[in-house]
């Protein structure tokens, strides 16, 4: 499985998870505050915008990845293999159509 490539990319995302770290701990102490629902789930919607946001980076970075994985497969079968995988990916987090 391809894995994020630059050095830069992973600090990126490192620095993204963060943040949504800090965010999930400040809904939790929103929760334990007693803080209005309305004001909480304004927040959990920040949060599940940022995980999508992550989950399209990574997304991106592996169908990238899987371009020099496919010209370089040594193989029919490692094609297909490879192809089989992304596309099984993209129909969970892109939304792709079966």
């Amino acid at each position: 499985v391809p894995k994020i490539g630059a050095r830069l990319a992973q600090e990126k995302l490192h620095v993204r998870l963060k943040r949504i770290e800090g965010q999930v701990a400040g809904i939790r102490r929103m929760s334990d505050d007693g803080k209005p629902c309305a004001d909480i789930l304004v927040q959990i919607a920040a949060v599940q915008a940022a995980l999508g946001q992550v989950s399209r980076v990574l997304l991106s970075d592996f169908v990238a990845e899987s371009v020099d994985v496919l010209a370089s497969a040594s193989s029919p079968h490692a094609r297909e293999a490879h192809i089989t995988e992304l596309l099984e990916l993209l129909r969970r987090y892109g939304r792709l159509e079966k």
